[in-house]
C-alpha cells in the first residue's frame, strides 16, 4: 500500500474494553470511485484480505468524507480523482 501514489497512513484501532474488535483506519488521497477500481482491486488487496481471514470475521466498508482537520494536511487534496 504505501507504494500506492494516493496512500496517506494505516491506523489499526483496538478497543481495549473489547479486545476482538479490531478497525483498520486507511487514509487515501483519492476518489472514491478511484479507490474502488483501482486500488481495492489490486493483488495484495486479495493477499491482505485472504491473510487476516483467519482473525476478521467481518469487514464492513465505509467510506468517510473529512469535513474539518486540525493538526494535520492529511486531507489537503493533491490525490487521483475519477
Amino acid at each position: 500500500m504505501s507504494q500506492e501514489p494516493t496512500f496517506v497512513s494505516t491506523i489499526v484501532h483496538e478497543d481495549p474494553d473489547e479486545p476482538d474488535d479490531v478497525i483498520f483506519y486507511e487514509v487515501w488521497n483519492c476518489s472514491r470511485e478511484y479507490f474502488e477500481t483501482v486500488i481495492e482491486t489490486r493483488e495484495y488487496r486479495d493477499e491482505l484480505i485472504k491473510a487476516a481471514s483467519e482473525f476478521i470475521l467481518d469487514r464492513p466498508l465505509s467510506w468517510l468524507e473529512p469535513v474539518g482537520e486540525w493538526g494535520s494536511q492529511l486531507t489537503k487534496p493533491k490525490g487521483i480523482e475519477m
